[in-house]
């Protein structure tokens, strides 16, 4: 065969028959044809775009709203710019063994100061959660926090973080310091930034270095399972929200990790803290819903994301997102382009020890591709996991470089809260160093005269949020519901050693009307709420007085 023959297309002869019997039809036969290849090309594509537009599920209305929102949340790629590893980090890393970068990923929990000060004294810690079982006073737990801190860099090992879950009320871990009412009892977006403020300074007086939170969940209509620990329903809202309490935790110096990635936890069954929960969203709801309070968050500087139980289904429905490869990696990295801490929700919780064990559970996690792992308690269980994370390093299935990433960013963490290098400096958003150099002082302005009291700014929130209608405004707070009788104030929050606080018993009121000079008295063997006429037929003036129930 020649070399031109060789390279001919075998097809051609076949074309060429199909174009001579096309030319042989009439012209209408033509037409006809084309027309009806016209057709068949249309069906097809329609067939094809129409599961691909069932997919979105996106409303007119929703789709107005994606338009508001997306205006409150950068791109991703330009939410967070890589950022490089600082000097005393790394150098802090090159000198820490096996066991002590496997010490650095466990962020426990501890029933009083000896137990601290024991298992510091065993090895490296990489965190210790207060809970509210351990809290007997501001005073104290300065003290307790001074002294681990002292005592570790006395033996040349790095301090724990400590954090705190401080969600406000009853909720909160230390129950004198604020915010002072939970989430759903915070009347407006502009009240739970002034109550994030006031948090922030309160926990970096005691010597705290973040906090558990917030929660960005979006409620739903029904209540749900997370109770008082959601704000609202509305994920307007709950984006507002997001930037005005992450925003006074990180320009105070603190670590902010808002939870549960990736949301949707409020539409679950079931609340993880009892057993596992799916979450019945797809991943495209929550792109347009549930991420954005996440993404608003990492915009405003929130350095720690906690990644929650729920099962979703890009798993399945098998797998938690805690454990999960996408919604650590692909979504949170990826998608989201997070640089920060990931750190687990607490391994003690139902959805992890009902089908598990908290020890597996958390060499998954790290696998999958989380920084850090949470576990409450019990020290038995501690420990049991602190060996399998030591013999999954070791063995391999926990690689050298996913070891040395999570390590890295622990450390960085670590050197934002000031444990690294010399003392941090309060306000400082990005946790530069103190021995940085300050700008000049400006000169002292002229005194002048007294002017009424402003008030007090906020940072990362609009002054008008939250008033009512008005020139300039926009609609006032939802009324809230009223409190219902025998209901625990404590709903949605995990069980832990102590049980619930009562609630103070309500003081009583007074009567709602009195006249001048006239006291009031109850009946012998009266109704409260019944009017009373006193003895000797009617009272003075001729007037009945009631005496009011209560």
């Amino acid at each position: 065969m020649s070399a031109p023959s060789r390279h001919r297309p075998r097809f051609r002869p076949a074309l060429t028959g199909a174009r001579a019997r096309f030319e042989a039809l009439e012209p209408q036969d033509r037409r006809l044809l084309v027309l009806s290849a016209g057709l068949f090309v249309a069906l097809v594509l329609a067939l094809v775009a129409v599961p691909l537009l069932r997919t979105s599920d996106a409303t007119p209305e929703e789709l107005r709203r994606d338009s508001f929102l997306t205006r409150l949340v950068p791109a991703p790629e330009q939410a967070r710019a890589d950022q490089p590893v600082a000097p005393e980090v790394r150098k802090a890393a090159q000198e820490l063994s096996i066991p002590e970068r496997v010490d650095q990923l466990l962020l426990l929990g501890f029933r009083d100061a000896g137990e601290a000060e024991r298992r510091l004294a065993r090895g490296e810690l990489g965190g210790l959660t207060v809970a509210e079982e351990n809290y007997t006073g501001a005073k104290d737990l300065r003290k307790l926090v001074s002294d681990i801190r002292n005592r570790a860099r006395e033996e040349k090992r790095l301090p724990p973080l400590f954090m705190v879950s401080q969600e406000g009320g009853e909720l909160s871990a230390l129950a004198d310091l604020p915010p002072d009412y939970a989430p759903a009892d915070t009347a407006s977006v502009e009240e739970a930034a002034e109550a994030a403020l006031d948090s922030a300074r309160a926990l970096s007086r005691i010597g705290l270095d973040g906090v558990l939170g917030p929660v960005l969940d979006v409620g739903a209509t029904d209540g749900g399972p997370l109770g008082l620990r959601v704000f609202s329903d509305d994920v307007r809202e709950i984006a507002r929200y997001s930037r005005a309490t992450v925003t006074p935790y990180v320009t105070s110096g603190l670590l902010s990790a808002p939870l549960h990635f990736p949301g949707g936890l409020g539409q679950a069954a079931t609340s993880t803290d009892e057993g596992p929960g799916q979450v019945p969203l797809t991943l495209d709801a929550l792109r347009r819903r549930d991420l954005l309070p996440f993404r608003v968050a990492i915009d405003a500087g929130a350095q720690a994301i906690v990644v929650g139980h729920g099962l979703y289904g890009t798993d399945d429905f098998v797998v938690p997102a805690s454990a999960s490869r996408f919604i650590l990696t692909d979504l949170l990295r990826g998608e989201l382009g997070f640089k920060g801490l990931a750190i687990t929700d607490d391994l003690a919780a139902g959805a992890i020890t009902i089908p598990g064990t908290s020890a597996e559970a958390g060499v998954a996690s790290i696998v999958a591709g989380a920084d850090m792992v949470r576990l409450s308690g019990p020290p038995q269980e501690q420990d049991r996991m602190r060996a399998a994370l030591l013999a999954a390093a070791r063995t391999g299935r926990i690689s050298r470089e996913r070891l040395d990433d999570a390590v890295l960013r622990v450390l960085e963490a670590k050197r934002a809260a000031g444990l690294i290098g010399a003392k941090r400096r309060s306000g400082d958003r990005r946790g530069r160093l103190a021995e940085e150099p300050r700008p000049p002082a400006r000169p002292a302005p002229p005194r002048a005269t007294a002017r009424p009291r402003a008030a007090r700014r906020v940072p990362g929130i609009d002054r008008r949020e939250g008033r009512p209608n008005g020139p300039g405004g926009g609609p006032g707070p939802a009324p809230r519901e009223p409190a219902i009788p025998g209901v625990r104030r404590r709903e949605g929050r995990p069980p832990g050693l102590g049980g619930f606080r009562p609630r103070p018993r309500p003081r009583p009121r007074k009567p709602s009307f009195q006249a001048p000079g006239s006291t009031f008295q109850t009946a012998p063997g009266g109704v409260p709420g019944s009017s009373y006429t006193p003895p000797g037929g009617t009272s003075p003036g001729g007037t009945t007085y009631y005496v009011p129930s209560g």
